[in-house]
């Protein structure tokens, strides 16, 4: 995320798509991002960038469901618990 950035779900989707180097319309946001080549390092990767923004989820809560909505619904519930 870049500074002053806003956690919202399409600057979530907007990480996830360049961090796959997809377009959009190529992707579907409840297929598994395993699917569309994501690997740990990358997982790492955002989640440091969440944790910077105040977003703290776990590598295992994001393996256990790895899809754009699934995470959004979870990084959701964290900033709402703010």
């Amino acid at each position: 995320m870049r500074d002053g950035q806003t956690m919202n779900y399409q600057v979530l989707k907007n990480q996830i798509l360049d961090l796959l180097r997809l377009k959009e319309e190529e992707f579907d946001p409840d297929e598994s991002l395993i699917d569309f080549g994501m690997d740990s390092m990358q997982v790492m990767q955002l989640m440091e960038a969440w944790t910077k923004s105040g977003v703290d989820v776990s590598f295992v809560e994001l393996a256990q469901n790895p899809t754009l909505n699934s995470w959004w619904q979870l990084i959701q519930t964290r900033i709402e618990a703010r």
